[in-house]
């Protein structure tokens, strides 16, 4: 009961001067939510989310959603899970335009820890809800240490996850992405290196070649 109060409390408190009421019921459905996108099972029940969801509020989703009333939020731990069918309900439950700032709310997002542990299909999952533009956002997003989602992929040697995050952007965008570093100095690069992945250094390098050749007009 703490935890639902709080966040009661946090969401009339930042709802720009106005007081948003939203019930104990609601809260309590968010943390039927979080089980169920958090649990570490091959086959998520979408179906019972999707019954879950239809009980919030439109107008309440985005604030529902994108708070840490648990650890994390629901779309956090679909992409930590790798619950593809989960991304694409929880993004799909909200407007188009309100998807980036669902994803981005907090620093390390769903992208990046789709990006970590190697999920591809997730990372696949959340650009294929996105506009261009949110696509480009969330990937040159960073979080408190400064990383994007493509320094995690290479630090953990997820070379398909490193082609789907680039392969997502323009020459003149894979050259900025690249030479992004993180506060301590790295990039994705330095990272894939220091931690012996070659096979990721030898894609980063050959995507920088391929910027380098196109921001001189080869």
């Amino acid at each position: 009961m703490h935890g639902i109060h709080a966040f009661i409390f946090y969401c009339r408190k930042h709802s720009c001067g106005t007081i948003m009421s939203i019930s104990s019921d609601v809260i309590r459905l968010r943390g039927q939510m979080d089980k169920y996108c958090s649990w570490p099972s091959v086959y998520p029940d979408t179906e019972k989310l999707n019954l879950l969801l239809r009980d919030v509020p439109t107008d309440q989703r985005l604030k529902v959603l994108s708070e840490k009333f648990s650890e994390w939020t629901p779309v956090w731990w679909a992409a930590e899970r790798d619950h593809t069918d989960i991304i694409r309900t929880l993004l799909t439950s909200v407007q188009q335009s309100d998807r980036l700032q669902l994803l981005t709310k907090h620093l390390y997002t769903p992208l990046h820890t789709a990006a970590c542990n190697g999920n591809t299909l997730s990372v696949l999952e959340i650009y294929s809800c996105l506009s261009p533009y949110q696509q480009l956002q969330i990937t040159l997003s960073r979080d408190g240490l400064g990383t994007t989602a493509l320094h995690q992929a290479a630090s953990g040697g997820h070379t398909k996850s490193v082609y789907a995050i680039l392969d997502t952007l323009n020459p003149q965008q894979q050259g900025e992405l690249l030479s992004m570093r993180d506060k301590y100095g790295a990039s994705a690069i330095d990272k894939a290196s220091e931690k012996g992945h070659a096979e990721t250094v030898t894609v980063l390098r050959q995507y920088l070649r391929i910027t380098d050749a196109s921001t001189a007009g080869i």
